[in-house]
């Protein structure tokens, strides 16, 4: 709810602080991170949660963290040569698309909000979910407190709005270092078995995970290249209102998940189904 608070409200003031063509920027750079972010931690997150939380002995722990890390890097390492490859290639279609500050930008995005990802798999995995909703403050306060200022005293421009929105981020990453929740220090502990094991579970949760971001994404980029970003801003605005449907869902199977897991690798069948 909390989430979903900080969501609604950052695009009420945005919606408020531009016109509908660079309100539409926004709307388009925030659908293709939130895109290609579902699809990176797609392939981790569930994953690590599930092994995890199901971890016989802290070595095996250590093992799990440290090989998500690994597999987050590269995965991070490569959406940066294909999104900056496909800028260069093809500029004046991106600059036309409204896409233009995802491509210059979400590179540097990719790699500062990598140790605050992490973070937020380990505190689900631990079933910590108030340091959880810590860490959300930090990056979503923080972003929606600079809109606020924005929209008052600044007038700054959408461009503004990306640094800050990279920015918080930036500092929820920091804090989830700092605490000693983002797990960097078991970098060293990857396996290549237990990497190999991550990828094999992931594969699924990856393509699920798509599927499902697809239909909410779809339409809006299909908005911003077919009409106009302005017709992409108007769309935005319902479309975040239905995502309230979404939080009870969301928020019982943050929960369950550590727990289904823990007991699906000790074999309680029963407790899985209950």
């Amino acid at each position: 709810m909390i989430f979903a608070v900080f969501g609604f409200a950052s695009i009420f003031i945005l919606a408020r602080s531009f016109g509908k063509d660079m309100f539409g920027e926004w709307v388009m750079y925030i659908t293709a991170v939130s895109f290609v972010e579902m699809a990176r931690i797609g392939l981790t997150r569930t994953a690590v949660v599930k092994f995890l939380a199901g971890a016989q002995s802290d070595d095996e722990g250590h093992e799990i963290i440290g090989s998500g890390w690994v597999i987050e890097i590269a995965l991070t390492i490569v959406f940066i040569i294909l999104v900056y490859s496909s800028y260069l290639i093809f500029p004046t279609a991106i600059s036309e698309s409204g896409f233009r500050l995802f491509f210059i930008w979400y590179p540097l995005m990719a790699i500062l909000v990598t140790p605050f990802n992490n973070s937020l798999t380990i505190l689900q995995a631990k079933q910590k979910f108030g340091s959880i909703i810590s860490l959300r403050l930090v990056s979503m306060g923080s972003f929606v407190l600079f809109i606020i200022v924005n929209y008052f005293f600044l007038k700054l421009s959408v461009r503004y709005i990306v640094f800050a929105h990279i920015g918080s981020n930036a500092l929820a990453s920091i804090f989830g270092i700092i605490m000693g929740w983002s797990g960097m220090v078991q970098l060293f502990n990857a396996r290549k078995k237990r990497i190999l094991e991550l990828l094999n579970f992931g594969k699924f949760s990856l393509g699920t995970l798509i599927g499902s971001n697809l239909l909410k994404s779809s339409d809006t980029i299909l908005l911003g290249i077919m009409m106009t970003k302005a017709d992409a801003a108007i769309y935005a605005i319902p479309i975040k209102l239905i995502e309230v449907l979404e939080i009870p869902l969301r928020s019982f199977i943050a929960v369950a998940l550590p727990r289904m897991s823990r007991e699906s690798r000790l074999g309680n069948k029963e407790e899985v189904k209950n």
